[in-house]
C-alpha cells in the first residue's frame, strides 16, 4: 500500500504532509509513541504498542510503497512549503524489520557520517 508514515510531525508540517499525500493519492498515517517498538512493516492503524520511553524530539516520515514519481513528487513538494521534517526516509526490505527508534537512531548516523564528510573534504 502507498503511503507515508509520519513521527512527531509539528502541525505545519503534518498539514504540508497531508497536502502532498492527497496531490499523490496517498495515505498519511501518524505513528503514535506507543508503537515506536513495533517493526516498521507492522505499523498499521490497528497496531498495538507498548513503549513507554522516551521518544526522539526529532521529525521524521517514512514513504512506503511509492514509486519515484510519488517519491519526486512528494519530496519537492514538501521542499516548496518549508516543511521543518529532520528525516525522509524510504521503507525497503532492510528496514522493515526495524522500530522507529532503530530507524531514528539509522538516520541520525547517516546524517553524522555526511556531515564528517563534508567538513573533511573542505
Amino acid at each position: 500500500m502507498k503511503k507515508i508514515l509520519t513521527f512527531n510531525l509539528s502541525r505545519s508540517a503534518e498539514a504540508a504532509v497531508k497536502r502532498a499525500a492527497a496531490v499523490n493519492k496517498l495515505r498519511v498515517t501518524a505513528v503514535d509513541k506507543s508503537l515506536y517498538d513495533t517493526a516498521l512493516r507492522d505499523i498499521s492503524g490497528s497496531a498495538v504498542g507498548s513503549y513507554a520511553d522516551e521518544a526522539p524530539d526529532k521529525s521524521m516520515i517514512i514513504m512506503c510503497g511509492l514509486g519515484s514519481g510519488n517519491m519526486n513528487s512528494v519530496l519537492t513538494m514538501l521542499k516548496k512549503s518549508g516543511a521543518d521534517i529532520t528525516y525522509k526516509a524510504v521503507l525497503t526490505e532492510t528496514n522493515a524489520s526495524w522500530t522507529p527508534i532503530k530507524m531514528f537512531e539509522e538516520m541520525e548516523l547517516e546524517r553524522l557520517a555526511v556531515e564528517q564528510t563534508r567538513l573533511s573534504n573542505q
